[in-house]
């Protein structure tokens, strides 16, 4: 019952729908005028789908300044496991990395792969092409929300959300599971990190020893998210609009990056991004739990508004919006993929580690009938 009440108490838990609907007529207002709900397509006009769902996470970072990336290679499903090995072989990424969905949202299929074993592991069961990508040795990791209007040399910076390390600190008394249960926020994502530290839940932390229990900045999979736009100069929007122009067509979005320091970062040393996300980016600082909900709903509206001037914009200038038919493929295509992702972690709690899919299967037959109707 104290959870429950927690969860109503603080709308940063509330499921998504619930947070959006009562601003939801400002959004339909924009799609009335637009012609279509799924303007926000017409925001990055060369960034597949706009960076709103279904892009390649990929092929967007093959269009970032490589020195700003950590080393990555892409995956295909029907690739042998031999074949990953031998790419994994080929290049200079050594165990811990990280595996996620080349189409992927909300921290859905982001693992860190410790060892082969796990590697074999999420390679039999990925629905999706999967990135495989160096682990960034930064301590620091934030969100950077960018936008910059047509026709607009430099761009600005709206909003900047630190994300938080998924971690607990000993007591010398209670278990690894009980200290856990003991935060909210870890309490609604307990079957993901109990599904992740198995073998350690029954052991006592000792006192004062911190556990880190997740390196996933994610919302979604229990991270505290804090406001940092503060930090934000001019240095800092100038780093990222020279990261920017190497990507000319991209206009509204999130730079996820990590940093060792804000005094480096203005810098532009020591920090990688580690993706970028295009029009479907929330802006995740309105997750500060010190803020309300009111003062949510403010960020949502300013973020809908410079959305919806870019994609006009754009959209004077010649580039289509997406039909109404050709927006609802997208999304169904979308939610195939999160159920294949939730069926997953349903068999992982099982403990059943019998293959979803035939690999590659819902991916690519799929894929190719998105292509084919949206002709």
């Amino acid at each position: 019952m104290r959870f429950f009440l927690h969860k109503i108490l603080h709308w940063e838990y509330w499921p998504q729908w619930m947070l959006y609907i009562p601003v939801a007529p400002v959004y339909a207002g924009y799609a009335v005028r637009a012609g279509t709900p799924f303007f926000m397509v017409a925001a990055n006009p060369d960034m597949e789908n706009g960076g709103y769902i279904m892009e390649s996470k990929y092929t967007i970072h093959q269009q970032l300044p490589q020195q700003f990336l950590p080393e990555t290679f892409l995956v295909h499903t029907d690739e042998t496991f031999s074949d990953v090995l031998d790419k994994l072989g080929r290049s200079s990424i050594r165990y811990p990395f990280f595996c996620k969905p080349d189409i992927g949202g909300r921290g859905r299929g982001v693992e860190k792969i410790e060892n082969e074993q796990q590697l074999k592991k999420y390679h039999a069961v990925s629905p999706v092409y999967y990135l495989v990508q160096a682990a960034i040795p930064y301590k620091h990791e934030i969100g950077v929300f960018y936008c910059r209007y047509p026709g607009e040399k430099e761009g600005f910076i709206s909003g900047i959300v630190k994300k938080n390390p998924v971690q607990v600190t000993g007591d010398g008394v209670q278990t690894l599971r009980q200290l856990i249960l003991a935060v909210p926020r870890y309490y609604f994502q307990r079957s993901f990190l109990f599904s992740q530290h198995a073998a350690m839940l029954d052991q006592v932390i000792p006192r004062g020893q911190l556990f880190l229990l997740s390196d996933i900045g994610n919302h979604a999979r229990g991270s505290l998210f804090t406001d940092c736009t503060a930090y934000n100069n001019r240095k800092l929007e100038a780093l990222i609009d020279k990261i920017s122009a190497a990507y000319n067509t991209f206009y509204y979005g999130r730079y996820d990056i990590r940093f060792n320091s804000w005094e480096e970062l203005y810098e532009g040393k020591n920090f990688m991004i580690v993706e970028l996300n295009g029009s479907g980016s929330e802006p995740t600082h309105m997750y500060d739990p010190s803020k309300n909900i009111v003062q949510a709903w403010k960020i949502i509206l300013q973020h809908w508004k410079i959305m919806y001037r870019i994609a006009a914009a754009h959209h004077a200038n010649g580039i289509a919006y997406p039909s109404f038919r050709q927006g609802r493929m997208l999304q169904r295509q979308e939610q195939i993929i999160a159920r294949q992702f939730a069926r997953i972690e349903k068999q992982d709690k099982k403990k059943r580690p019998a293959r979803l899919l035939l690999p590659g299967d819902c991916y690519k037959q799929d894929k190719t009938l998105l292509q084919l109707m949206l002709k």
